[in-house]
């Protein structure tokens, strides 16, 4: 690996390292949203599974709300 590639791998791991406490919070917080979301759909009556699948597809972006933001569409 040359020189230049190594120092910036350093520095990146450096960065990821500093970060850790943050991201450590971050993934609680989205660990708390799913969770929320999985049982909101558990009220609505959806099963075990159609839940999971429906919390696997969107993730924590329930309605693709990140995509109202960027004007995209369902396309998108």
């Amino acid at each position: 690996m040359d020189l230049f590639k190594k120092l910036q791998l350093e520095m990146a791991i450096k960065e990821q390292r500093s970060i850790l406490p943050e991201f450590l919070q971050l993934c609680q917080v989205t660990a708390t949203q799913m969770k929320m979301y999985y049982d909101s759909l558990r009220q609505a009556g959806f099963t075990n599974e159609q839940a999971m699948d429906l919390l696997s597809y969107h993730g924590v972006d329930v309605g693709r709300m990140s995509h109202m933001d960027k004007g995209g569409n369902q396309n998108d």
